[in-house]
């Protein structure tokens, strides 16, 4: 019988367990519950599975290489910056993760958060909860179709955006090396080069996965580019914003406006929680992703995935492509 473990339980999703002992059951396959912290925790637990469910612990070659069973770890997230991806393809193992249960919460998320900036919600809600009954608090609001939003990364959450924003008047830019020109056209975006992408837009949406390439891609010298009152939004990692230069251009008027729903430190550090000195800043407990149907279908596809290779030996969701070559 082929085993599968779930590496850190005690941070799995709601109801996650309850659907994974379900659908194991169902497969005939033998499922193991484990509550790793460390790399020697992992590897005493899972020594003896094919595959595993992985939540936030990390997994690298001090994982791998002692496990020669394993075949196969999920992320059960969209996000993989807890997987060393070059460790998994020199060890052989596939590293796979969930990138499509909740393309429509991330990007309504981040529309909600656009709009909040945009009309100055938190601005005149917080004004008028305090006894203001005024309209010229904070900047003056600008005419949706007369603004360009800049999206960093164009893959499905930015394209589902892209759906959502045009028919609300914007015009749209998008930098992704990774996707051609036409593939933007297709979506009613134009792609330029990041500088551009400074240059040109009102407001900038971050929809990018957490690299090395990707680390601190909004940073003092990109936004020294932007004119003065942009808007930013970053809903992908908290890793591709530098915190201290919102900071600084908040305070010298280059950002008019910044919403967060994830900081490069989580929980929130001193350095983090600052930002909110900022009534222009709108932070959210990196929630973008959920609802009860998001998570219904995290858990659901997560485990399939698994279940699919060791079942029929198919490959879902696969990251690091070159382990197929390995």
């Amino acid at each position: 019988m082929k085993r599968l473990a779930i590496l850190d339980a005690h941070v799995a999703p709601d109801n996650f367990l309850d659907c994974a002992e379900a659908m194991c059951r169902e497969a005939n396959v033998s499922l193991k519950v484990l509550e790793c912290r460390t790399a020697d925790a992992v590897v005493a637990g899972a020594h003896d599975c094919d595959a595993a469910l992985c939540c936030f612990v990390p997994v690298d070659a001090s994982v791998l290489s002692r496990l020669p069973k394993l075949r196969m770890v999920v992320r059960v997230g969209i996000g993989v910056d807890n997987f060393n991806l070059d460790d998994f393809t020199r060890c052989g193992v596939f590293a796979c993760n969930t990138p499509d249960y909740g393309i429509e919460e991330v990007a309504v998320h981040s529309l909600a958060l656009m709009l909040a900036l945009e009309r100055n919600i938190v601005r005149y809600a917080r004004a008028t909860r305090q006894g203001a009954w005024a309209q010229g608090v904070g900047r003056e609001m600008r005419r949706l179709s007369h603004r360009t939003l800049g999206l960093i990364g164009f893959g499905r959450i930015a394209r589902k955006l892209a759906t959502l924003a045009a028919p609300l008047g914007y015009s749209l830019v998008a930098f992704d090396p990774y996707v051609c020109a036409a593939e933007c056209a297709g979506a009613n975006a134009h792609k330029v080069e990041i500088e551009e992408l400074f240059r040109r837009a009102d407001i900038i949406v971050v929809l990018a996965p957490a690299t090395g390439e990707t680390r601190h891609i909004v940073n003092a010298n990109h936004l020294g580019l932007a004119r003065d009152g942009l808007l930013l939004v970053n809903t992908s990692r908290g890793s591709l914003v530098d915190t201290g230069a919102v900071a600084e251009a908040l305070r010298c008027g280059k950002l008019h406006g910044a919403a967060l729903d994830v900081l490069e430190e989580e929980p929130p550090s001193a350095r983090s929680l600052e930002l909110l000195e900022h009534d222009a800043v709108i932070l959210t407990p990196h929630i973008a992703y959920r609802s009860q149907e998001s998570l219904a279908a995290l858990n659901r596809l997560s485990v399939q995935t698994a279940l699919d290779y060791l079942c029929g030996n198919t490959i879902r969701n696969l990251v690091n492509k070159a382990a197929l070559r390995a």
